[in-house]
């Protein structure tokens, strides 16, 4: 019986530590997927629904996560005849890392440049960007920035530390 799914590959969409704790003592986060939302791929950003589900994107004053899995990916979503949790995990975006994630809206990013996510129902909803301090919520603050993703050809990261910075209210 043929499968219905066509997962992404590893290299498509990524989120690494590039420094941090690997192992079995990561700040995440597992939860199901908010009725309607779409779209979610490794490295994007993520937050929790009242109803405890991920959306993909950014909030003020909620706490960001950054997407290890995708949703059409066979660790989420079962296949023919495959049973699974239809979850997705994310690490926090106040965990002790150094992310690395190919999915960041083209631009500048020379360190310690303020990240923000997308938050536009585009193709960039949910990837890293510009941001400003106390004006929009910040997830991340750049490190090394721009860097080739070693194990692939032409692929390009965005470096970071995972901050909280949400913005002053009027």
């Amino acid at each position: 019986m043929p499968g219905t799914i066509t997962p992404g590959q590893v290299f498509d969409h990524r989120l690494e530590i590039a420094k941090g704790n690997r192992l079995s003592a990561n700040l995440d986060k597992t939860a199901g997927i908010e009725a309607g939302v779409t779209g979610i791929v490794r490295g994007r950003a993520l937050y929790l629904s009242g109803n405890g589900l991920w959306v993909m994107g950014i909030v003020d004053g909620v706490m960001t996560c950054f997407a290890m899995q995708g949703q059409n990916e066979f660790d989420t979503n079962g296949d023919v005849g495959n049973i699974q949790s239809n979850a997705v995990g994310a690490l926090v975006a106040i965990g002790a890392y150094e992310f690395e994630t190919s999915e960041f809206v083209d631009d500048d990013y020379p360190p310690n440049t303020p990240l923000t996510a997308h938050n536009i129902a585009d193709a960039d909803l949910g990837k890293v960007e510009v941001g400003i301090c106390y004006t929009d919520q910040i997830c991340g603050v750049v490190s090394d920035g721009v860097v080739n993703y070693e194990q692939g050809v032409g692929n390009t990261s965005l470096r970071f530390w995972g901050v909280w910075l949400p913005p002053i209210a009027n």
